[in-house]
Parts: C-alpha cells; sequence; structure tokens
C-alpha cells in the first residue's frame, strides 16, 4: 500500500502548474415560436435531454460526469473539471484546467434547435490564465475565443475588466432577448443579478468549510516544514474527515456561505 508521503507527491505532481481559474458558459434559451420559455414545462426543454447526451456534451470539452443530481427545477452534474446545470431554458457549465469548454457550444445549439429553441442570451467569461501556454485552441488566447464565437455570434461582443497588468476578467455576451413590444412598449425588466467571488491562498481553517479535508486529499494542508507528511497533522486531518458532518465541514452551500460571511457581500433584497 502506498505511503502517504508517496500520495501526497503524486497529488502535488498532478496540481503542479493546474490552471484553477473557472471558463463559465451560459446559454439562455426560447422558444422559436416566440413563446414566453416560463410556458416551458419544468421537466421540458434542455432537460428533456438525459445523462446520456449530456456525457457526449461533456466528452467534447475533454471531461466526464461524475455525478447526477436532480432537483426539482434543473439537474445538477457534477463532472471531472467541475460542474453543469441544466434546466428547462438554460445550461450553465463549468470547467477549469484546459478543458475545451467552447467546442461543446454548437452541439447545444442544435440539440436546442431541434426541440424548438433558441438562443435568446450567451455569456461566456473567464478570468485571465495563470498558465496560458498550457491551453488549447480555441483557449490559446481571448482572441482565439472571440473568433471562434464570432463564428456563431457574429453580433456578439467581447469586454475586458480591470488592469491587463494583473487580474483581470474577459467576458463575451451576446444578447438577442426581445425587450420590446411591436409598438414598442417595454415588455421584459431584466430581473437577474450574477455575483462571483474568487478565492486565492485561503486559510486552510476556511478552506475546510468547503470541503472535507484528508491528509491524502489535501496534502499540501498537512506538510511540516521540511515538506513532508506530518503524521499527527495527518491522524487529525482523518479525524476531522470522520466528524466533518458535525464539526468543520458544512452540510450544504448555504451553510457554507454564511459560516465564511460571503451571504454579507449581497444580502437578500440587495
Amino acid at each position: 500500500m502506498p505511503s502517504a508521503n508517496m500520495l501526497a507527491d503524486k497529488y502535488d505532481e498532478a496540481l503542479e502548474g493546474f490552471e484553477g481559474a473557472e471558463k463559465k458558459m451560459e446559454i439562455d434559451f426560447v422558444p422559436i415560436t416566440g413563446e414566453d420559455p416560463e410556458t416551458l414545462p419544468v421537466d421540458g426543454g434542455m432537460r428533456q435531454y438525459r445523462r446520456e447526451f449530456w456525457s457526449d456534451v461533456v466528452a467534447l470539452l475533454n471531461g466526464t460526469i461524475l455525478l447526477h443530481d436532480p432537483q426539482e427545477r434543473f439537474d445538477a452534474y457534477l463532472i471531472s473539471e467541475s460542474s453543469l446545470f441544466v434546466y428547462n431554458d438554460r445550461v450553465i457549465i463549468l470547467t477549469c484546467g484546459t478543458t475545451l469548454l467552447l467546442k461543446t457550444l454548437p452541439t447545444m445549439i442544435q440539440a436546442a434547435k431541434d426541440i424548438g429553441l433558441e438562443v435568446s442570451w450567451f455569456q461566456y467569461s473567464r478570468k485571465n490564465f495563470l498558465f496560458p501556454e498550457k491551453q488549447q485552441f480555441p483557449h490559446t488566447s481571448f482572441d482565439h475565443e472571440v473568433d471562434f464565437l464570432h463564428k456563431i455570434f457574429p453580433q456578439g461582443r467581447p469586454f475586458v475588466m480591470g488592469p491587463m497588468t494583473s487580474d483581470h476578467w474577459y467576458l463575451f455576451v451576446a444578447d438577442f432577448i426581445r425587450r420590446e413590444s411591436v409598438n414598442g412598449n417595454r415588455k421584459i425588466v431584466d430581473k437577474d443579478q450574477m455575483l462571483n467571488v474568487y478565492m486565492y491562498d485561503i486559510d486552510p481553517t476556511v478552506a475546510q468549510l468547503f470541503m472535507r479535508a484528508d491528509s491524502l486529499i489535501l496534502p499540501s494542508i498537512f506538510r511540516d516544514g521540511e515538506g513532508e507528511v506530518d503524521a499527527a497533522d495527518a491522524d487529525a486531518g482523518k479525524d476531522s474527515n470522520a466528524n466533518a458532518n458535525t464539526t468543520d465541514f458544512c452540510a450544504s452551500t448555504e451553510e457554507a456561505t454564511q459560516r465564511a460571511g460571503i451571504d454579507k457581500l449581497m444580502p437578500d433584497g440587495a
């Protein structure tokens, strides 16, 4: 059986140069007939497609579905590089590493068309990469991503937020929402608000709120000054993991958000 230090070394080797910044894509759909998307059955629209279809989609980005967790209003998929959420009228997918997220877009648009839906709003965004040289086309640069997306959405608009000499955010938006009626009266009010929180180099105590820490899974937390896994800390990590449901580990994202103080960034009703 491999030792804790051997597993820790393998883990650190896998993480070396790993691109943690997530690529995020959201596609909102409406019926081609012009009907309100709220008329779609909660289990209809894009939710008509089952796990087999989404497995093929995720394979296009070089990922794999690990878990399917159906909810009342959406299907949640844990994938090897992050998450996929499928609603009846939208698809949200996040991936990290060197995944080819944009390569999934044509397949999803065609699948929507096949069931009478069309794109009403599209967004792709990401932080600047830590290791851009490791990415593959079309993610080799934001210019390449924009060129790729303009072939699908010629009227889409790219944006860059933040200083180019430091952390910054890339965004591409294609907006087809019909906001006015035939006589010019506004009929749709935008209600969506989006808050993205990205945390770097956070304290292990805070990180524990979001994951089940174990010395073999998160060896960097338990390393001593010489780079070895401290046995006492490793045992403590195992004990902590065993009692995670009642101590450090949060049972829900809502609890973790509250205990970490993130909920105060955007209070209810703001």
